[in-house]
């Protein structure tokens, strides 16, 4: 979806969204309908009573924007928390209906242009197969804060982490959290719900 007006940094589209990867449809019509619309009345249109259907945001451009520069996250310029010692690991699904992996992706590319070679050093970012908006057809699990802590107090890195399923219809299976471009590839042989049969590949 392109946009009739650029929003902050740039950005001049959103999508295209995973609804033919997988992706939930009612996610977006349904469950997450109320943000919609309490975006439209309370932060576009700041009137509680605002009528909502068939809403055009174009007339709105200049409220838009003021929006965009204060609550969407596509700056790449994160120097300051870069220089303290910051560590980031980022997790997206794929069948994320609200916030597509397209876009993260696109915002991840933004930081490496930025940063180069140096982004490796404080920035991981994973795209799990499945993962939808904190539901999905896989629900990883695994222990993001040791990780972390262990980045940022002794400086070890996380290394293919591996993630347990807590879907319900699934739990327990294991898969590897590969690090983008990668993903996880069955090796052709053993337990199909289990990480170790699994490869971080690009192809």
């Amino acid at each position: 979806m392109t946009f009739a007006f650029p929003l902050a940094n740039g950005v001049t589209s959103i999508g295209p969204y995973p609804v033919f990867n997988g992706g939930d449809l009612f996610g977006i019509m349904g469950a997450y309908g109320f943000f919609d619309s309490s975006v439209i009345k309370y932060f576009i249109q700041q009137d509680a009573n605002a009528p909502t259907a068939n809403f055009d945001y174009r007339p709105w451009q200049t409220r838009v924007q003021a929006i965009s520069a204060l609550y969407d996250s596509t700056d790449p310029n994160i120097d300051s928390f870069k220089a303290k010692g910051g560590k980031l690991m980022i997790v997206q699904g794929t069948t994320d209906m609200l916030v597509t992996h397209a876009t993260t992706t696109e915002q991840v590319n933004r930081l490496a242009a930025r940063y180069g070679t140096e982004l490796k050093g404080f920035v991981r970012y994973y795209v799990v197969p499945g993962h939808a908006h904190g539901d999905g057809d896989f629900i990883p699990r695994w222990d993001a804060l040791t990780a972390l802590e262990a980045w940022v107090e002794n400086g070890s890195a996380p290394a293919t982490p591996v993630a347990t399923d807590a879907a319900t219809a699934t739990a327990g299976r294991t898969r590897p959290m590969c690090e983008y471009p990668t993903w996880p590839k069955y090796n052709g042989s053993g337990d199909v719900n289990s990480a170790a049969s699994f490869t971080c590949s690009t192809n």
